[in-house]
């Protein structure tokens, strides 16, 4: 019938023979949509692993619904960390997980959210230490942000509007919570603190 033909789709039977049975198993095929991601996903985090980073303090932080999670901040360049979307553009950023129907994986379409591309910009212009609000920006270990998408195209606006001494400012005076010195700080143009965790997430929207 006609579901089981859907079923059927990402589904293939393997038939095993030995000398007293035939064994028939079904194994998963990858859509389209794995595969694409897949390689994105590998494109993207290429870019964060070959991006200098700065290791601090290892930290557990607690979500709104209560969910704990481990991991550790990174000092990094601003731009080598992955939001949804472009920050100048607000176009889909190219490697960006995306779910079946093409969106990304981000619950707030920014391509299309004009209210939301607005807040993004007047928040560049102004980048303070706000933005570490709601446990700052946190990412995979691929270097895709999974919190924080609006934070951080605003951070990569101001780091090229030059509108984010007042964040530079907020970390020196911070450095030490994070786990990292004044010099470390000062030894980059346009630095970032992410919280990098331990933890493999599942990419969707969930």
């Amino acid at each position: 019938n006609k579901e089981n033909a859907q079923k059927n789709e990402n589904t293939v039977k393997k038939i095993e023979k030995t000398d007293n049975e035939t064994k028939t198993t079904e194994e998963n095929i990858p859509t389209k949509t794995k595969i694409d991601n897949e390689e994105g996903i590998k494109k993207i985090k290429e870019k964060y692993d070959t991006t200098e980073k700065v290791t601090g303090s290892k930290k557990t932080i607690v979500l709104s619904n209560g969910e704990k999670l481990s991991g550790t901040y990174k000092l990094i360049e601003a731009g080598n960390v992955s939001a949804s979307h472009n920050a100048e553009t607000f176009e889909k950023t190219e490697g960006f997980p995306t779910t079946e129907n093409g969106t990304t994986v981000n619950d707030r379409d920014y391509q299309s959210d004009k209210n939301a591309q607005n807040l993004v910009t007047q928040k560049s212009d102004n980048f303070d230490g706000r933005a570490f609000a709601d446990n700052g920006v946190i990412v995979t270990k691929d270097g895709i942000v999974v919190s924080g998408n609006d934070r951080t195209m605003s951070g990569d606006l101001a780091a090229k509007k030059g509108t984010d001494t007042a964040y530079i400012e907020y970390l020196k005076d911070n450095a030490s919570q994070f786990g990292f010195t004044v010099e470390q700080i000062d030894n980059m143009k346009h630095p970032r603190i992410v919280f990098e965790l331990n933890k493999k997430l599942p990419y969707d929207t969930k």
